[in-house]
């Protein structure tokens, strides 16, 4: 009956020992997360980014996804990534690897919450959705995490804006996909998230 233990997980860069080094959906950068949750005394926590736990859990709850190679998108407020190859979690050398969403295209555009531009989460995430449907970023009164069912209804209903985003998404994400096919050689791609 007692809970003894519990999973956080933040889309962002997560050391290896749990050390947030910058999560710029909340603005922390170099937080101490494993510190600031001992002040819970009976409770032992794993500290993970969201897209690596979301990759853990599409690949080992689903047996029939348990292959060599696996890269794991998933696309919502941002573009987080995730590969498993023969089992295991590629992290990195200090666990913040795998930023699969910094991949740059090459392309200038808005600048990534990296600091840099090009970046493949800045053309296949609600923003770029939002400004390429509705022609500006996303605002706090809207309803953003619907706009992926409303594009793509009007999509099926013939409208050519909707059209003309889904073509413009598609294309970003195809260049990013087509650069971690060779990258990866994977068995598998998972794509995951609101979108």
């Amino acid at each position: 009956g007692k809970i003894s233990g519990g999973g956080v997980t933040v889309p962002g860069l997560v050391a290896s020992d749990g050390f947030i080094v910058n999560l710029p959906i909340l603005g922390w950068r170099e937080t101490n997360l494993r510190s600031l949750l001992a002040a819970i005394p009976e409770m032992q926590f794993s500290i993970e980014n969201n897209s690596n736990a979301a990759a853990f859990g599409a690949v080992y709850t689903q047996p029939d996804t348990q292959v060599s190679c696996t890269v794991f998108l998933k696309l919502g407020t941002g573009c987080g990534g995730a590969a498993i190859v023969n089992g295991r979690l590629l992290r990195g050398a200090d666990g913040t690897g795998m930023e699969l969403g910094h991949l740059n295209l090459g392309k200038p555009g808005v600048m990534c919450s990296c600091g840099q531009t090009g970046c493949l989460e800045t053309w296949v995430n609600l923003a770029a959705l939002s400004r390429s449907y509705l022609g500006r970023d996303p605002r706090p009164e809207d309803d953003i995490a619907a706009l992926p069912e409303r594009v793509a209804t009007a999509f099926a209903a013939g409208d050519t804006v909707a059209r003309r985003s889904a073509t413009n998404l598609a294309a970003h994400l195809s260049m990013g996909l087509a650069s971690l096919v060779n990258i990866f050689n994977p068995s598998q791609i998972i794509l995951g998230g609101a979108m």
